[in-house]
């Protein structure tokens, strides 16, 4: 019995140890603040979340502007392969990459805008799939090879994946003969659809466009800066306005257009949150001061309504929404210095994350350099946020884990899962994880339950044992040290289980819903 009860505890003791060993190593790795790592050649670029893979897929245009290239980063930085050469060109342009992810097919696209030797005579956007591990799935092709346009891709314009629809969807700006916001659909097998007029004026500065998709209820919300004929500048009489129109995602028919405000300057970013089913639009004052924004209940709206001042002197910024996390991340660049702004909040725009990032430039005159075309995107699986910019033209920079330290196993407002919810048993969908440290953490998971199963089916044991033993000593002394076990184990569990969750809960999340501590989703 005493060597029974040793190997019990030596086991216990032994998870107990180890546990504390692998909470400590993992809640370095996921709290430690991010790192700025040199992703790719050139500027104007973006970025792709793999939520299958845990990793990025940063694009950017050569500074020469010959050629598209990309890299695959995982989340905690580390670079997976050489730079990937998408595309290569003799034109004389070739750039303003854009990308997305679809996770059920598990590839990249990338599509780019591509003009001809002579400026502004014509253009097209190309697009090329990529594997997961960056890999060139076929050739370069034509998505716009008879539309008589010369496109232009704006740092909002944002490509996205409508997972409804099974299609890749972007807005671009139309430069030839006239000024006006377009959109354009790519099917997951490459299937090219027709070039949609979304806003069109002749006479009149029609761009900038930022498209959100809305797979609720099956719609693209579209905003774009409506201004005065001719291109709008600061201090002139003209007005520039901030405009939005909604597009049926099954039929494409084009809605009517809704003015949200006379105070813009040409850059906006549209977000739509998938937990409130909300759009949430920021965009630049006229005297490029401050950065507005709005919460729309549905894609229209008008100029009655006070928009919100997010932040001073911070401007062309790019927003995105986190449906893990329920917050919105922004990024932009200050104003009057070399670095970029990044905020977090909530939905109810508090702040929860705040600062400066890519504060440097590497010129021997910093003066004369910066930090330009910051883009954000989400992590879906940890609710966090990765981002890009471009030092003096010349490097793209990423950082992953923005917001790491306040939003990791965490859910703010909104009607999604919060630490109140009854916890939901773990059962794999697809298979094991293949992160190392996804799977031990899986493992420790699986153990502390399995454990907590046992202490309960011991003591049970041990009660039926006591209440069957009619006094017989021998079974009393049995029963006696069951329930010493039992009582030892759940000491044991609850202080493995203690001191994950104060590490880090989302090591424990789902395993034991313990009172005062709630349940952890």
């Amino acid at each position: 019995m005493k060597s029974y009860r040793k190997k019990i505890s030596f086991f216990l003791f032994t998870l107990l140890g180890v546990s504390l060993i692998f909470g400590l190593v993992r809640a370095e790795e996921e709290t430690a603040p991010p790192t700025e790592i040199d992703a790719t050649t050139g500027w104007n670029g973006g970025l792709a979340f793999n939520s299958i893979n845990n990793t990025w897929l940063i694009v950017s245009q050569h500074h020469t502007g010959k050629a598209i290239l990309g890299r695959i980063i995982d989340n905690e930085g580390k670079i997976l392969g050489n730079e990937i050469v998408i595309d290569q060109e003799p034109t004389y342009f070739t750039g303003a990459p854009k990308v997305a992810f679809a996770p059920d097919k598990n590839k990249f696209l990338v599509v780019w805008a591509q003009e001809s030797n002579t400026a502004g005579s014509a253009a097209d956007i190309y697009g090329r799939f990529l594997a997961p591990d960056g890999t060139l799935l076929g050739n370069a092709f034509n998505i716009t090879p008879n539309d008589p346009y010369v496109p232009l891709f704006y740092p909002n314009s944002a490509m996205h994946y409508d997972s409804v629809n099974k299609k890749f969807v972007f807005a671009f700006e139309n430069r030839s003969p006239g000024i006006a916001v377009y959109m354009k659909t790519i099917g997951i097998d490459g299937t090219i659809g027709p070039a949609l007029m979304v806003a069109e004026k002749p006479g009149d500065f029609l761009g900038a466009p930022s498209l959100a998709v809305n797979e609720k209820d099956n719609e693209y919300c579209i905003s774009y800066q409506n201004s005065a004929a001719g291109h709008w500048e600061p201090g002139k009489d003209n007005v520039s306005r901030l405009a939005i129109k909604r597009v049926d995602a099954g039929t494409n028919e084009v809605g009517s257009e809704y003015i949200l405000s006379d105070d813009l300057f040409f850059n906006n970013s549209i977000v739509h949150n998938s937990m409130e089913n909300k759009y949430f639009i920021t965009w630049t004052d006229s005297k490029i001061d401050k950065t507005l924004s709005r919460t729309l209940d549905k894609c229209s709206g008008d100029k009655s309504v006070e928009p919100d001042a997010l932040g001073d002197k911070i401007v062309a910024s790019i927003t995105a929404y986190n449906p893990k996390s329920n917050t919105y991340g922004l990024i932009a660049m200050d104003c009057c210095n070399t670095n970029n702004v990044y905020m977090i909040f909530d939905t109810s725009l508090n702040i929860l994350d705040q600062g400066n990032v890519f504060l440097d430039s590497r010129k021997s005159d910093p003066s004369k350099g910066g930090n330009y075309i910051p883009v954000i995107a989400v992590n879906t699986n940890n609710g966090t946020y990765g981002i890009t910019s471009s030092v003096d033209y010349v490097t793209t920079r990423f950082m992953s884990n923005l917001g790491s330290t306040m939003l990791i196993g965490k859910t703010y407002g909104g009607n999604g899962p919060n630490f109140a919810e009854v916890p939901q048993p773990i059962i794999p969908t697809q298979g094991l994880p293949t992160d190392l440290g996804q799977l031990i953490q899986q493992i420790f998971s699986w153990s502390l339950s399995i454990l907590g199963i046992a202490v309960f089916v011991m003591i049970f044991y041990a009660g039926f044992l006591w209440l069957t033993a009619a006094g017989n000593t021998a079974k009393i002394g049995e029963a006696r040290g069951h329930i010493t076990n039992a009582v030892l184990g759940a000491i044991l569990l609850l202080s493995s289980y203690l001191i994950l969750y104060t590490i880090n809960p989302d090591f424990v999340k789902n395993t034991v819903n313990l009172p005062g501590l709630g349940a952890i989703k």
